[in-house]
């Protein structure tokens, strides 16, 4: 065993302190994380909306090109630029996504009400 332990009386005031001090730090990082999480998914909807903003342009380009090609040309008209097939977003990944979050965001709230449960305990 080790003989150079050494003990130190705490309190009862300061240890309550601590740990009060202690269950509120959790506190905070679980709603850190929380927000990291909401940060995450805004960040996800975002792609998801520039995918569909340019998958929008496409079909805007892809139609003026039609309406060139119906129109009289001239020397000027025929200069036209290719664009990339964007694959869509699929569905079934998103759902797993969604799933993974609410599993998540309900233990976290679940920690959250048992570490408030414990500080109203203390006092």
């Amino acid at each position: 065993m080790n003989d150079n332990v050494v003990y130190s009386k705490i309190e009862y005031q300061d240890a309550l302190f601590a740990k009060k001090h202690i269950l509120e730090t959790q506190i905070n990082l679980l709603n850190a994380m929380n927000s990291i999480d909401n940060y995450k998914d805004l960040r996800k909807k975002e792609l998801l909306l520039k995918l569909k903003l340019k998958n929008n342009l496409k079909n805007i380009k892809d139609h003026i090109i039609k309406l060139n090609n119906h129109l009289p040309q001239t020397k000027e008209m025929k200069k036209h630029i290719s664009v990339k097939n964007i694959k869509g977003y699929e569905r079934g990944y998103e759902d797993k996504e969604s799933k993974k979050k609410r599993e998540r965001a309900s233990s976290i709230e679940s920690e959250l009400e048992d570490i408030r449960n414990k500080l109203s305990q203390l006092g």
